[in-house]
């Protein structure tokens, strides 16, 4: 999120009380500001302007825009006409109360506030804002707006500031409003918005900007490995409670759960189609309480970190285990490439022309599809706020999750919607096992021996998944009458969350799964298996359907989708 500012003359009237540290002030108005090359004007109407958190009582006053030096608290704000007005409550802090004398006797005269822009538009030569989020209100040197500021009426008129730099000579173009209003828009559209504020402050033309936005696609990851927490304004930093969520929808009390309730606003806000409440992804990533005996609060809180999801659904995904590549966090749906020919070297005589060659491509897609989970706990069980419990809640809809993710990964149908698994790929290797019933280990080498026929490079993701009943062959099976070892000669262990490694054969791991056909033994490369993540989770919380016998329904919705990038990778051992 890029934060803008524009600030305003500050004027304490007589009539002003400032004596309970609270001062009135209208803090924006729809007053055009220079910038660089255009207007711009913010528009101030219902439905441009986002008052949710200006008007939570938490929204801060700054101290010129420093995040570290707040002042006070905006306790009130709302649009009168064309000016957003404020009452704000500055602290008992020496700093507070330095700035509260400055104001009483004329010293601090400017106020800024700080809004974040969702929407633009050209009109009429001019950018016009419509929608944005106020965001903070500082106390500030030097104002642009003039038309507003501490105890003005609507009714007063102030003469407009016209602001030039005389230092600079330099000649540059003008860009044109409407040519500013698209770069805007670009920037904001491709996570550029402070490199289109620059390009508009310098000039830059809209081709000029628009080379720049399709470098940045052209070498763009993916998905990146680094994270930058998300920022909720100036939210607190602590972390999503689902438990705390889950409270305060039932009880319609919000006071233990106020940042719950407003991060789970705005995401529901900017998620269409959603069916009840959305809640951050990682809000599910389940992390054992640490319980002392009298019941406390766990000692261990949860890291705000989306890859912690993944890594709970990881805990109880055998696909995810065995090495599967998870794209989590994804806006859209994605498309990447994957190359299926490629040219090869050859040797010529001198003077020998050399043959031409192309390597060819396709895509593989993902493509956001609902995947659905439930629990139910009682009323009384939830509201008492154990931290086993939210465990509990957590580990049930991720356990449901990963075992739906695990059956796509494995032998999805594709047939809409569900994914498309590995064993219905159509261009995986496959053989029969020479009798039902058993596998030689000549069968087990055949398969890994297929896979590196097909110029697949091994990593540490090759894997073998079996069903228990194949698991059981393999353990019972010789791998040679005088050897004495068994091709899975392992003792098998149990995971945090009931995934069974059955031990190594071939020096790569193998699982035991219930999703695997009780007739076939697979082995691959699974980092060629991507699963998809988009977005926050859905909650819809039902009181409703059993309402008689006090049980609490909760029905999460998540988005995920399947796709093998290479099948070959694979190989199969059927009719076992």
């Amino acid at each position: 999120m890029t934060k803008h500012f524009r600030s305003i003359e500050l004027v304490v009237e007589n009539s002003t009380k400032v004596d309970d540290r609270r001062v009135a002030m209208a803090v924006s108005s729809e007053t055009p500001v220079a910038r660089g090359g255009y207007q711009e004007v913010l528009v101030h109407s219902k439905e441009a302007v986002d008052l949710e958190f200006i008007t939570s009582g938490r929204a801060p006053v700054l101290l010129d825009h420093n995040s570290e030096l707040q002042i006070g608290v905006v306790e009130t704000a709302w649009l009168d006409g064309s000016t957003l007005r404020a009452n704000i409550r500055l602290g008992k802090s020496g700093k507070a109360s330095d700035v509260l004398a400055d104001i009483r006797d004329g010293i601090r005269q400017n106020v800024s506030i700080g809004y974040a822009i969702e929407e633009v538009e050209e009109t009429g030569g001019e950018i016009r804002v419509t929608k944005w989020r106020p965001i903070e209100v500082s106390i500030v040197s030097i104002p642009a707006d003039m038309t507003v500021g501490v105890g003005r009426h609507a009714t007063e008129t102030l003469p407009i500031l016209e602001k030039r730099n005389m230092g600079n000579t330099t000649t540059q173009e003008k860009l044109s409003a409407k040519d500013a209003a698209q770069i805007m828009q670009l920037g904001m559209r491709h996570d550029m918005a402070q490199e289109a504020e620059s390009a508009v402050e310098k000039g830059t033309s809209l081709t000029e900007f628009r080379n720049l936005v399709l470098d940045k696609l052209e070498t763009a990851e993916p998905v990146s490995n680094s994270y930058a927490p998300p920022t909720y304004g100036h939210e607190s930093k602590r972390d999503f409670d689902l438990g705390r969520f889950i409270r305060g929808k039932l009880s319609n009390d919000w006071s233990e759960a106020e940042t719950e309730r407003r991060i789970s606003a705005e995401l529901t806000r900017e998620t269409r189609g959603s069916r009840g409440t959305v809640v951050p992804a990682e809000a599910l990533a389940v992390r054992a309480p640490m319980m002392t005996t009298t019941g406390a609060s766990p000692l261990v809180d949860i890291e705000h970190r989306p890859d912690l999801f993944v890594q709970s659904l990881g805990a109880a995904s055998t696909a995810i285990q065995a090495g599967a590549t998870v794209l989590g966090g994804l806006s859209r749906d994605i498309s990447i490439p994957r190359e299926t020919g490629r040219p090869s070297a050859a040797w010529i005589a001198e003077g020998g022309s050399i043959s031409e060659g192309n390597p060819t491509f396709d895509n593989v897609t993902l493509s956001a599809t609902m995947l659905a989970a439930r629990v139910s706990f009682t009323r009384q069980a939830l509201m008492q706020g154990l931290p086993q419990l939210d465990y509990l809640v957590r580990q049930g809809i991720n356990r449901q999750f990963a075992i739906s993710l695990d059956a796509a990964v494995i032998n999805g149908s594709g047939v809409v919607p569900e994914p498309e698994g590995i064993l219905q790929a159509s261009a995986i290797n496959s053989f029969a096992a020479a009798s039902a019933g058993a596998v030689a280990w000549g069968e087990v080498v055949d398969a890994w021996s297929r896979i590196m026929t097909d110029n697949v490079v091994p990593d540490g993701n090759m894997a073998w998944l079996a069903h228990p009943d194949v698991a059981k062959i393999l353990r019972t099976t010789l791998k040679d009458a005088g050897s004495g070892q068994f091709v899975l000669g392992d003792e098998p262990s149990v995971g945090d969350m009931n995934t069974i490694s059955a031990g190594r054969i071939m020096n790569s791991a193998a699982y035991e799964t219930t999703h695997m056909p009780a007739d076939k033994l697979l082995l691959g490369k699974f980092s060629d298996v991507f699963i998809g993540q988009w977005g926050g989770v859905d909650f819809v919380i039902d009181e409703v359907t059993n309402a008689s016998t006090g049980v609490v329904n909760i029905y999460a919705y998540a988005w995920f989708d399947v796709a093998v990038r290479h099948p070959e990778s694979f190989c199969v051992i059927t009719g076992i």
